[in-house]
């Protein structure tokens, strides 16, 4: 199948409508920046209107958008889709659910495919994705009217469970073993910077509940990570219930994002990064699923994205850097390149530090010839703050790339470099010794300058910087 970049119109008002035929609803949140706002400001990409309305807009119970996200490109069926935003939570209390007397409230589907990508906090219950009820389980061998409907979510331990009552009132569940993540710690790294970004896909076919799980970050293939036999619990129908019961705020079958619900309450709170949730009415299979990951397009940058006192300066006068990519991967085989790309397309911006211009601008094209490819960057300011991306052409049919710029080519991620520092940079520091007194000390330093260097030793009797008294 051909795969083709969607980039679309409606964007500017609101989100893009897309979705497969079994697709009930896809909240993609690509409505950024800022929070995401009431009412029902979580646009459903399904096409379907099955908006989601945070408990408040930003603040202690809502989310706000982010750009930090697991991939600039996802695949969808084939489609590449652009990936701005996820969100996070901005209080306490996150929530947010669909309207009440939304057709997706009813619905029991026979075999269903919930997914998401995440990256959250350690350890305990987070539901990442819930189905409100209380009442509906009361057959099998541990009947519990406080469970709700449906628990897509982490367990202690850091371990991820599937869970859900059927039509028949029967408990089901696949939960994980522990430490099958790695989370952050608020307190510690509240923006979770380092952490892995994972995609989770929980499937039922009416027989066999699976949950699978992809180290998105590190590019790890789909894994199977627990299992059960629904068949097993002796129910006549294992079809997802629609619930029973309401609550002041909830309503029997209403979908959630960032909480679950037990005994009527809202608990379970995910704190941390939500993106890419989709609610199917098949069974999926792992080819189906979401595809969410940074190689689809140009990847591994060199220099790293952050990096800093960048480049050589051969003249004394301007900053030199090399560049270098990685091609896109192919999501349907992820070991080789995407045979589409027949070409990458650079562009940078202006010296942020010398200009309020945040624009990314065309460099140049360069054809695909393998895994990587590199340029070389003259002239540039010391001291510099540039952005820079690169696009990857795809094929137009005829053998040829899209040109620059247009929307079916995969839109890369934006990377960011501090060029050359033009003052001296110290790369070796002198080592503290202790010494008998009389003995001799030898002390070296190093350091990286445009123009020679010349150094300057201290000693202080008293260890107090004193430079016009110390020698």
């Amino acid at each position: 199948m051909k795969k083709q970049l969607i980039i679309a119109c409606c964007l500017l008002m609101g989100a893009a409508q897309w979705a497969a035929a079994d697709t009930v609803g896809y909240w993609r949140f690509e409505d950024g920046p800022g929070p995401v706002t009431k009412p029902y400001g979580a646009i459903d990409s399904s096409g379907n209107g099955y908006h989601m309305d945070p408990w408040s807009a930003g603040d202690w119970a809502g989310f706000e958008y982010r750009t930090d996200v697991a991939g600039s490109v996802l695949e969808v069926d084939g489609v590449y889709l652009p990936n701005q935003y996820s969100i996070k939570n901005t209080g306490g209390y996150p929530s947010m659910a669909t309207e009440p007397g939304a057709g997706i409230q009813s619905i029991t589907p026979a075999a269903f495919t919930i997914e998401a990508t995440f990256k959250l906090e350690n350890d305990g219950y987070k539901t990442i994705v819930g189905r409100d009820s209380r009442g509906s389980v009361t057959q099998g061998e541990n009947p519990n009217a406080d469970l709700a409907a449906l628990y897509f979510q982490t367990v202690p331990d850091n371990g991820f469970a599937i869970k859900f009552c059927d039509v028949s009132g029967y408990w089901h569940e696949a939960i994980s073993p522990t430490n099958s993540y790695i989370g952050f710690d608020f307190g510690s790294n509240p923006n979770g910077l380092n952490t892995p970004w994972y995609s989770m896909a929980g499937v039922s076919d009416g027989q066999t509940l699976s949950l699978y799980l992809r180290n998105v970050t590190a590019g790890e293939d789909w894994r199977l990570i627990a299992q059960t036999d629904l068949t097993a619990s002796g129910s006549p129908n294992t079809a997802l219930t629609a619930g029973t019961g309401q609550g002041s705020d909830w309503y029997a079958g209403s979908w959630s994002i960032g909480r679950g619900l037990y005994a009527g309450g809202h608990t379970d709170r995910a704190f941390g990064f939500i993106d890419e949730v989709r609610i199917s009415d098949a069974a999926l299979s792992l080819q189906e699923f979401i595809f969410v990951d940074s190689r689809l397009g140009a990847w591994n940058p060199s220099p790293p994205d952050g990096a800093a006192n960048v480049g050589v300066s051969p003249d004394g006068q301007t900053v030199t850097v090399e560049l270098s990519w990685n091609t896109g991967i192919d999501p349907d085989n992820p070991s080789q390149l995407n045979a589409t790309i027949l070409s990458h397309s650079l562009y940078m911006s202006p010296d942020q530090t010398k200009t309020e211009d945040p624009n990314l601008y065309w460099v140049a094209d360069f054809p695909v010839e393998g895994p990587t490819a590199q340029t070389t960057i003259e002239q540039l300011y010391f001291d510099g703050l540039y952005y820079w991306r690169v696009d990857e052409g795809i094929d137009d049919g005829t053998g040829n790339p899209y040109p620059a710029g247009d929307p079916n080519n995969i839109t890369g991620r934006v990377w960011t470099f501090e060029s050359r520092v033009s003052r001296p940079v110290f790369i070796l520091q002198p080592i503290t010794q202790v010494v008998e007194a009389g003995d001799t000390v030898e002390l070296a330093a190093e350091a990286e300058s445009v123009s020679a260097v010349q150094y300057r030793w201290y000693k202080s009797a008293d260890n107090v910087a004193d430079p016009e008294n110390d020698v």
